[in-house]
């Protein structure tokens, strides 16, 4: 939700004929291109972060980069028909960039000290109570369990999962 919402907010901006008005006055020291930066890595980390919840670093990090990059195009093209604004390639690289350092700066931090990330319920699997019972009801997993310290199990350096 938070990706759409913020999205949404950039189209936003990116549809009026002067943005200035709806920003703030102390942004107004800084470049285009930073403010540009900074809004998309917010954006990347959002995705980031999204991402995050079902798949590894590395390939959230991609997918994120990937998106950044459609909606960066989308936003310079969708910019070609508002008044008073122009399709920048530039803009464009500034989207990318600051994306790109925020993203990495972000799983940087929270891959090395844990935070931030809790791991979603759904990853984690558990096994159904009614297997457990099975496979320790099982004769053979008894058998096994209560020859430990017979020569014939310990011989053996590895025990077929099959077999039980």
């Amino acid at each position: 939700m938070p990706v759409l919402i913020y999205g949404l907010v950039i189209v936003y901006l990116s549809s009026q004929s002067n943005p200035d008005r709806h920003l703030p006055s102390f942004l107004f020291g800084f470049s285009d291109k930073i403010l540009h930066a900074f809004e998309y890595g917010i954006l990347g980390i959002l995705l980031y972060r999204a991402f995050r919840q079902t798949t590894g670093t590395f390939k959230s990090m991609g997918f994120a980069m990937i998106c950044i990059v459609a909606f960066g195009i989308s936003d310079e093209v969708h910019q070609w028909f508002v008044p008073n604004r122009q399709a920048d390639f530039w803009d464009l690289v500034a989207d990318t960039g600051g994306a790109a350092l925020l993203i990495l700066v972000w799983g940087f931090v929270t891959e090395k000290f844990r935070i931030g990330l809790p791991v979603p319920k759904k990853q984690l699997i558990k096994a159904p109570q009614h297997c457990a019972k099975s496979v320790l009801s099982s004769s053979k997993t008894r058998d096994l369990l209560h020859k430990g310290n017979d020569e014939e199990t310990t011989s053996q350096s590895h025990v077929n999962p099959k077999s039980l």
